[in-house]
């Protein structure tokens, strides 16, 4: 075999083996998230999305959609007659979904899995009506929380190895216990913040880019057992 050929083979092979090497350890990244905040204590919302039910039905929002496909939790935008019918920020042209959860003194810990098909121009993940808020915008995710009753901090999160990635799975973890807050996603690294305390926990709310699909996966909400 020729010099320049055997040369040649051998970078693509390199080239092939570093590509699976960096997404297996993008997934391992995703993977081993863990709250840091508190401890764990009951698991009172798990769903893995092995099927669809009327409770994932029940989390829909303002006519957008949400079916389980192929083990996920695929959201999308309500349909054109919905939105016409429905002018303004309730049109459902951002797909979006609640789930309802019961208060917990002792902190809480939200985790769940995502993924949008394209660039993520604007996502939101809140509880406490926007007082704990992880917000990404044009693949950039940032904390928002208010410091006290009226005044709203913004935070961006570090990135690890660069931004977010189009098409791929991230792992998030919310947590708070009191003034506390933490907040993870996979390959950035986690912010902890002073915060203003949540009067009263409203349900978890998670809204899509405007127009886009939506992929969630592995969604849990757990009671805290004390601050680590």
């Amino acid at each position: 075999m020729p010099t320049y050929r055997l040369s040649s083979l051998i970078g693509r092979t390199l080239v092939l083996f570093s590509s699976c090497f960096v997404l297996q350890a993008a997934d391992n990244t995703a993977q081993e998230l863990k709250p840091l905040l508190l401890k764990p204590g009951k698991t009172i919302v798990s769903n893995s999305f092995d099927k669809d039910s009327k409770t994932i039905q029940e989390w829909a929002k303002y006519g957008t959609q949400w079916q389980v496909v192929n083990g996920v939790l695929v959201g999308s935008p309500s349909s054109l007659e919905y939105q016409k019918a429905h002018p303004g920020k309730l049109s459902g042209a951002n797909p979006r979904m609640q789930v309802r959860v019961p208060i917990c003194k002792q902190g809480f810990i939200v985790k769940f899995d995502f993924k949008s098909d394209k660039n993520v121009e604007h996502a939101s993940f809140w509880l406490g009506h926007h007082r704990f808020k992880l917000v990404i915008k044009d693949n950039q995710p940032s904390l928002q929380y208010f410091k006290d009753k009226k005044q709203v901090i913004t935070r961006a999160l570090k990135p690890i190895n660069g931004p977010m990635e189009d098409n791929q799975w991230y792992t998030i973890i919310m947590e708070t216990h009191g003034t506390h807050r933490t907040v993870q996603i996979s390959g950035f690294e986690p912010l902890t913040v002073q915060a203003y305390p949540l009067t009263k926990i409203s349900p978890v709310r998670i809204s899509g880019s405007h127009g886009k699909r939506l992929q969630l996966d592995n969604f849990e909400f757990i009671e805290g057992a004390g601050l680590r």
